[in-house]
């Protein structure tokens, strides 16, 4: 068996990557941002009221909509996320 790891950093402002797959991680960290937000709805009603959660939910929008605007702007914000996955290679 063998391991290894695979390094991606994912920076929409970085030219190598096209405007699609730019557009592609902004939507990522929404998608998951508004997971994160559905999660603590369903497993922790009793703290928030449906208020607050419409609330963060629309703030989260907000964030990346204004994102995306900097992006088609060209105003470049180099955030980043970095995904590391590892690869098991074996028989049985």
């Amino acid at each position: 068996m063998t391991t290894g790891y695979v390094l991606m950093d994912l920076t929409p402002d970085n030219p190598k990557y096209s405007k699609e797959m730019a557009y592609q991680i902004i939507n990522t960290g929404r998608y998951a941002s508004l997971e994160r937000i559905q999660t603590v709805a369903d497993t922790m009603s009793e703290y928030f009221s449906d208020q607050e959660i419409e609330k963060m939910i629309c703030l989260t929008n907000e964030k990346y909509d204004t994102r995306i605007r900097q992006y088609e702007s060209g105003e470049k914000q180099w955030d980043t996320d970095v995904l590391l996955t590892m690869v098991i290679r074996g028989i049985k």
